[in-house]
């Protein structure tokens, strides 16, 4: 799938095609273009499909023709279809089965673009979504309870997974590790259901298509009833997959971590004992050459006088597991805790003088020390990413990124709902209640110093989860149909221009901007707006369901007033709304007002 600006050569088999889809622009000012050039031989034919409605096209590619969508908000399908008629490859005098191949420029300047289209889906919920700048990952769990992975990379334009014990063979149980940091690594595991006295079957798959591989790491029988082999964790980094399991061993549960080398395909145990994270904890965090979790020892598996909390530190280079945090006598486990290849940070519970103090500790790996932040948020999380650490301060107002040479301090954040850390930026969220519910998403650019966001529509209910974020993109889930199709946006603010952020008209009064006379209204009415800023405005008329029923303006336009006129022709009476959007240097202004149709 396109969901930006692409320029790269595929290869194609002989008597096969290759199906491109094109994510769908949702905020409009930006046309989609569609080049299709260098096939190996007049045997590649490409063409465009569209559909909107019922309506439905399909326009043919010349090689060096560039086709336009000047309006693409609206669509509900974009595929660039290409076809290799050819029956033998005229480059081998065997007839082979050599790929030809040929080059797609795709150009997709949207803002906002629908990743995947959830409309009549029978997918009820998506668990343990994780993105980086090379792919996405994620659970679906159909209204059945059945469960896949769904897995796409930029890199290679592709979705789901494969292989013949694959998750998306309706399993019952699925669990992903994150993705590895720097490229399209990723590893699940699944529990195989059998029939009823019979054993189930435990997989764990590591999957790469930059390096190449698809493994079956562990295919472990659980025994009925299956309380054996329970899979407590899942991490990946350098190549190495680690997991832990808890394995009964009368009278105590052994909790163990083994790593899997898939350039050696070798296995190995690293801990020894039950050194490893204990049934109910999952934070287990792979990162560069480390692995890190945390466990917890209750009173009747340590001497039966203290209960014990410690943290343990895998080094695979020396292959040295230590233990670098260990608290006796505390009433609490470990709250908050993430790690990466330079620190390991948690915050627990401490009990001083009958008073109980939350701590918060960053752990420099490479200097083998500890520093205490004393002003911070124990509500909300931690992350780390690389040399940098980012949490709220203890006002909840206040998003910190810490470095061990500086600061940095972003002020006057109200409302937070989540952040998120990257390479070079943090995006954060916000809640705005202002005559219903909105987003506001914000993104940070350390290197520029510069701030963008983007607020959506007004929504009746919160109906959006915001799931991930790369460096730039936002990832969330629109639950309903309400203005955008639901399903799962992709959000670029790097689309944006440069000081975005300088200007906020999240607070701003629908009247003030929007307003329709008459209404309700029973022939024609005239829509009076006002913009704010100077840009691509665009005017249009949506559906109780949020489908687009007209547009009414797309064009530039200065800082201004302006009227038109709205005929509704043949719509059936009932409610409407007015969405009013404005993308120009100065911002992004977004405004909606209801309007009523009667006879």
């Amino acid at each position: 799938m396109f969901t930006g600006d692409v320029s790269k050569h595929f290869d194609i088999n002989r008597l096969s095609t290759n199906y491109h889809r094109v994510a769908l622009p949702q905020d409009g000012g930006q046309p989609v273009k569609i080049k299709f050039s260098d096939p190996d031989d007049d045997s590649i034919r490409a063409a465009v499909f569209t559909r909107m409605g019922q309506t439905k096209n399909i326009t043919a590619l010349q090689a060096g023709q560039t086709f336009t969508i000047t309006n693409p908000v609206g669509y509900d399908d974009m595929v660039v279809i290409v076809n290799n008629y050819s029956r033998a490859d005229k480059k081998s005098s065997l007839g082979g089965t050599e790929p030809k191949s040929y080059k797609l420029d795709v150009e997709i300047n949207a803002p906002l673009v629908l990743f995947k289209d959830y409309r009549n889906s029978a997918v009820a919920n998506i668990y343990h979504f994780s993105c980086n700048e090379e792919a996405l990952m994620w659970v679906e769990e159909t209204n059945e309870g059945k469960m896949s992975t769904n897995y796409f990379s930029d890199r290679f334009f592709r979705f789901g997974a494969t292989g013949t014990d694959d998750p998306g063979n309706n399993n019952e149980y699925a669990m992903l590790s994150g993705l590895n940091a720097d490229n399209d690594e990723l590893i699940y595991a699944y529990q195989k259901y059998t029939p009823f006295f019979k054993d189930d079957t435990l997989f764990v798959w590591a999957k790469s298509e930059r390096f190449d591989y698809s493994v079956s790491v562990l295919k472990h029988r659980l025994s009925y009833p299956a309380d054996t082999g329970n899979l407590l964790g899942l991490a990946i980094s350098n190549k190495k997959v680690y997991y832990s399991m808890a394995v009964n061993n009368y009278p105590s549960t052994v909790y163990d971590v083994w790593k899997y080398d898939l350039s050696k395909k070798k296995r190995t145990r690293i801990t020894t004992s039950g050194q490893g994270p204990d049934q109910s904890d999952r934070n287990f965090f792979a990162a560069g050459n480390y692995l890190v979790w945390d466990k917890f020892i209750p009173k009747w598996e340590n001497d039966n006088v203290n209960e014990k909390t410690e943290i343990w530190l895998y080094d695979d280079n020396s292959g040295v597991l230590r233990n670098i945090f260990s608290i006796t006598n505390e009433m609490a486990r470990i709250e908050l805790f993430d790690s990466s290849d330079e620190y390991v940070c948690w915050t627990y519970l401490s009990e001083n003088n009958n008073s109980m103090e939350r701590k918060f500790i960053i752990y420099d790996i490479a200097d083998d020390k500890k520093t205490e932040i004393r002003n911070f948020d124990s509500s909300r999380k931690i992350e780390v990413k690389g040399e940098k650490v980012a949490f709220y301060d203890s006002t909840a107002t206040n998003l910190i990124v810490w470095k061990k040479e500086s600061v940095k301090i972003i002020e006057g954040i109200e409302r937070p709902v989540d952040f998120f850390l990257g390479n070079y930026s943090v995006g954060w969220v916000n809640e705005n209640v202002v005559n219903g519910f909105q987003l506001s998403f914000y993104m940070a650019d350390f290197d520029n110093n510069t701030v963008k966001s983007y607020t959506t529509p007004i929504y009746p209910m919160p109906q959006i989860d915001v799931l991930g974020y790369a460096d730039g993109s936002f990832y969330y889930l629109k639950k309903d149909d309400y203005f955008l199709p639901e399903g799962i946006y992709k959000l670029n603010m790097n689309a944006f221009a440069t000081g975005i952020g300088e200007q906020d008209f999240s607070t701003a009064k629908a009247e003030d901007y929007l307003q329709n006379y008459p209404n309700p209204f029973d022939g024609n009415t005239t829509i009076f707006y006002k913009t704010p800023i100077s840009g691509q405005v665009r005017l249009k008329v949506l559906d109780i369901r949020g489908r687009v029923i007209a547009i009414l303006v797309n064009r530039k336009q200065n800082r201004g007033e302006y009227k038109i006129h709205f005929s509704p022709g043949n719509l059936s009476n009932g409610m409407y709304t007015l969405m009013l959007t404005v993308k120009g240097q100065e911002g992004l202004f977004v405004q909606t007002r209801k309007m009523i149709l009667i006879e």
